[in-house]
């Protein structure tokens, strides 16, 4: 099968599995990404934050907001320091985010296809990046609760990306507009719980 017509789960499945080495290096994976960097490493970046495990969203949101800065510049592949590209993956750990989202992305894939391909070049592909990064700076952000919504908006995005399908990016980026009023609701309702308990702290004094 040639790579361009490979579909999302097949490649994510193949870099889990190939190779004798039980680690593959970052840089190894952006090799063999061709024109479809950008989506995958959102995808990759995303798949952890979907694991409720504190603090890990932190990390991988600001590479997300990094990677997705390189699309909002025009840069036609994703480009990371060499200190990232060295650093290697164990693809058991790799096997396991893809056995874990592998359903829902082949259920993206029964009706992704490739259309509307002016979401990935030019001026929408500039602004789609400059929304990515707000996901992604916002998963940084240590919200409780806060980090799966968005994880799932720029996975759906990724997905659209390397899918060439205009419509999925559509989509993730309605789920990321649904994200961001969710938290801001979390924000606000936080805020408020501390200004009452404020002021009733001073009503006391």
């Amino acid at each position: 099968m040639n790579q361009r017509d490979e579909r999302t789960s097949e490649l994510f499945t193949r870099l889990a599995g190939d190779g004798a080495s039980e680690r593959i290096s970052i840089g190894a994976i952006t090799e063999d990404l061709g024109d479809r960097g950008f989506g995958i490493l959102l995808c990759l970046w995303a798949l952890p934050s979907l694991i409720p495990i504190p603090g890990i969203s932190t990390p991988f949101g600001l590479l997300i907001a990094v990677t997705a800065g390189q699309m909002a510049l025009g840069h036609h592949q994703p480009w990371l320091p060499r200190f990232i590209l060295r650093r290697s993956v164990a693809r058991g750990e790799i096997r396991r985010l893809v056995e874990q989202a592998r359903p829902y992305i082949e259920r993206l894939e029964r009706y992704s296809r490739p259309r509307l391909e002016i979401m990935r070049r030019g001026l929408a592909e500039r602004l789609l990046g400059l929304f990515v990064v707000t996901l992604g700076l916002v998963l940084a952000l240590p919200i409780w609760g806060g980090n799966m919504l968005p994880a799932i908006a720029v996975a759906i995005i990724g997905i659209g990306l390397m899918e060439r399908d205009g419509i999925a990016v559509l989509a993730g980026c309605a789920m990321g507009v649904f994200s961001l009023v969710v938290i801001a609701s979390i924000i606000g309702a936080a805020l408020y719980v501390l200004v009452r308990v404020w002021q009733s702290m001073e009503l006391g004094l």
